[in-house]
């Protein structure tokens, strides 16, 4: 909210908090979290320290993409265009380097 407030973008959003993410899913959350805890899985895994191979919650957030979208859209939150931003994108900045390729609402 702090960003969102710095950009004067705070009118603009709106939060949705939901009590448990688990709760949603809850058969997809077990097997994930199951077979990121097999230790068979973990010795094939190339980015042993980025949370997609060990994180449960954040495999299961990713998972969930198009529940929250398709929700935002029911809610009437989006009417025209949605999109779903990974806060992780772009790998800090290195990729987009040009700041004014973003600067839209």
């Amino acid at each position: 909210m702090d960003i969102r407030n710095k950009y004067g973008l705070l009118d603009r959003t709106e939060v949705i908090a939901i009590e448990n993410k688990a709760e949603l899913d809850k058969e997809v959350y077990k097997t994930m979290e199951r077979a990121l805890k097999n230790p068979l899985a973990q010795s094939f895994r190339v980015e042993q320290d980025h949370p997609k191979v060990y994180n449960p919650d954040y495999n299961y957030v990713t998972y969930l993409k198009f529940y929250f979208m398709s929700q935002a859209v029911k809610s009437g939150f989006c009417q025209n265009m949605c999109a779903w931003m990974d806060f992780g994108y772009n790998k800090g900045g290195h990729f987009y380097t040009n700041v004014e390729d973003f600067d839209y609402l």
